[in-house]
């Protein structure tokens, strides 16, 4: 008998690009994307991994620009540089990626 899988444990493309760059030391994703992305992205490999990642920056504390229907339309440079900057100010990583 099948079944529907209403919420399956995969991530999209950014969550397997996360999870590669989660093997190399010392690097933070920024996200530039809405606010779903990140956090799904954060579930799936929370998920898969039984809350556990070996990630410099994982889960919550993965900067995102949550850009809305506005950034998507008129620009969302503003909001990215303001992202980029504050993690470069908080986050001690020797190398950055953004994600979008």
């Amino acid at each position: 008998m099948s079944a529907i899988t209403e919420n399956p444990r995969g991530g999209c493309v950014l969550a397997g690009i996360n999870s590669n760059l989660s093997a190399i030391g010392g690097v933070c994703p920024v996200f530039h994307s809405g606010p779903g992305c990140c956090l799904q992205t954060s579930a799936s490999e929370q998920g898969q991994s039984g809350g556990k990642n070996a990630g410099f920056v994982s889960g919550s504390s993965i900067p995102c620009s949550n850009m809305l229907e506005k950034e998507v339309v008129f620009g969302g440079t503003n909001k990215l540089r303001t992202t980029v900057q504050g993690a470069v100010d908080i986050i001690d990583a020797k190398t950055f990626f953004i994600l979008t």
